[in-house]
């Protein structure tokens, strides 16, 4: 087991982030165009963009906390030493869960009446 110098409140506060972020991607499922920019906002642009956002917020609030995680994990010399493999994480993830979110929930207009 992999135990960096991390504390139990942030253990628990990433893992409510998480949750707070699947939330929001889901609520986000609503809006399939960008009203500012005119383009269409699939789940594969929707979700990403939103995750690796929110991750790189997360980053920057806690990044000696992220650091010590990677160097826990990785090793002091390795590529992936950065905590700032989180944000690519938060794209991955915020994909997973916006594919979840339109799967099982729809897209669109359709999921507001339901």
């Amino acid at each position: 087991m992999i135990t960096p110098e991390v504390t139990l409140t942030f253990r628990f506060g990433v893992a409510l982030y998480l949750i707070m972020m699947g939330g929001f991607i889901g609520i986000m499922g609503v809006f399939t165009y960008h009203p500012v920019l005119h383009m269409p906002m699939p789940w594969w642009v929707r979700g990403p963009m939103i995750g690796g956002f929110m991750m790189l917020v997360l980053w920057m609030i806690a990044q000696p906390q992220f650091d010590a995680v990677a160097i826990a994990m990785f090793g002091e010399n390795s590529i992936f030493s950065s905590g700032a493999w989180s944000i690519v994480d938060g794209l991955v993830i915020g994909a997973l869960m916006s594919f979840l979110a339109t799967r099982f929930g729809g897209e669109g207009k359709e999921t507001v009446g339901q």
